[in-house]
């Protein structure tokens, strides 16, 4: 595999060079064992605080491959994707545009994992959410999801803690947050969703759930959802104008929570919003969860050796 990318990178031609590397990819890819394939596709833009640690875990927990969408990142995230896209587990889309249209995006990335890739199951995640699986093993979860072809699952909105992490401490530090279901913030994220390619027909905008042909659906919580959508007040504030510009050409009934958020940006009110959600981890509905904390620390094998397993 690595001579074969070692060659691919003297030919001159960059779009022969990405169309190589797709077919290599797709041979390496359908050789594996697996009966059931799973591939998750990652839409993001400049996440360069969370991104490889994304691809690094789910590759652990047993995602067979990844296809990703970069919007225009400006701080190396583009270049995460293009390191463990020359690794021969993930696939690469660099889409110029401006509307950062998650749905268009995400049902190019579904259709791509079934047609190309022949997926059976596809997980859609954001950069900032973390599929940590009971288990440890996505390939145990999709064996006790044979008779449904959509699975609900649960999220757990992780919030800093009372005062915003340091530039040079990990996202994952923070431990304590609150489901989904019991937020009553303007931040609220809900469920999302899993799915069986061969069903599928449309993906619903944030991938909270889609049209599938016969739909068999379940809520699933042998995997929790860790988002860290608010890590601390610099990327929050840099979250905040990102989702400015891209709702520039959205419906004004999409995205209203970053629209508030903006006006408060505008207001000089936005840090005021920001320690609104740090005293989230002391309401009574909040607890920890360090989990995923406890994993990552724990440590994973070298990346060479989760690919070798690959």
């Amino acid at each position: 595999m690595l001579l074969n990318e070692n060659l691919i990178k003297l030919i001159p031609d960059k779009k022969l060079r990405n169309k190589l590397r797709s077919s290599f990819q797709y041979k390496i890819f359908n050789e594996k064992k697996s009966k059931e394939k799973i591939i998750m596709t990652i839409l993001a833009k400049n996440e360069i605080d969370v991104i490889e640690e994304n691809i690094k875990f789910h590759l652990k927990q047993g995602i067979d491959f990844i296809i990703a969408t970069d919007n225009n990142s400006t701080d190396g995230t583009k270049e995460v994707f293009k390191k463990y896209q020359e690794k021969g587990v993930l696939h690469l889309i660099e889409e110029p545009d401006d509307d950062f249209d998650q749905a268009k995006f995400v049902d190019r990335m579904i259709k791509l994992a079934k047609e190309q890739y022949n997926a059976d199951w596809v997980i859609n995640a954001d950069a900032d959410e973390f599929w940590y699986s009971s288990h440890n093993d996505f390939k145990k979860d999709i064996e006790k999801l044979k008779n449904y072809n959509i699975a609900i699952v649960p999220m757990f909105n992780i919030f800093p803690e009372a005062k915003s992490l340091e530039d040079d401490e990990k996202f994952y530090y923070n431990t304590r947050g609150i489901l989904a279901e019991q937020n009553t913030s303007s931040f609220k994220y809900t469920s999302k969703c899993m799915l069986k390619t061969k069903d599928y027909k449309l993906i619903a905008n944030g991938n909270h759930n889609a049209k599938m042909h016969n739909k068999r659906g379940v809520v699933y919580d042998d995997i929790t959802i860790f988002h860290y959508g608010i890590r601390n007040y610099k990327q929050f504030e840099n979250k905040v104008l990102k989702g400015h510009i891209a709702l520039q050409n959205q419906e004004k009934e999409i995205g209203q929570h970053w629209r508030e958020f903006y006006k408060a940006y505008e207001e000089g009110r936005l840090f005021e919003v920001y320690e609104n959600f740090l005293k989230i981890n002391y309401s009574g509905n909040s607890f920890s969860d360090s989990r995923l904390k406890d994993f990552i620390e724990n440590g994973y094998e070298s990346i060479s050796t989760i690919l070798a397993s690959k």
